[in-house]
């Protein structure tokens, strides 16, 4: 879930702001979760990496291209 993401970020980056918690609201999608299995027949593409390895890549790019490491390491 979005927790499990956000504690994930967390971990990557090395220091995200904690979690901020507020009320639901009318409309709000209280549970979801992805299933790649549908897409993966269709498309034929399934993920080479886990969302671990991929988010570790992305943030070590973001931090060695410029503009976008002052974002990350902030």
């Amino acid at each position: 879930g979005v927790l499990e993401l956000a504690t994930l970020m967390r971990e990557v980056v090395g220091n995200a702001p904690e979690p901020e918690f507020t009320p639901a609201r009318e409309g709000d999608i209280r549970n979801s979760r992805a299933d790649l299995t549908k897409s993966g027949a269709k498309l034929g593409f399934m993920p080479q990496v886990d969302l671990r390895e991929g988010l570790t890549r992305t943030v070590e790019w973001l931090r060695g291209s410029g503009d976008f490491s002052q974002t990350v390491n902030q």
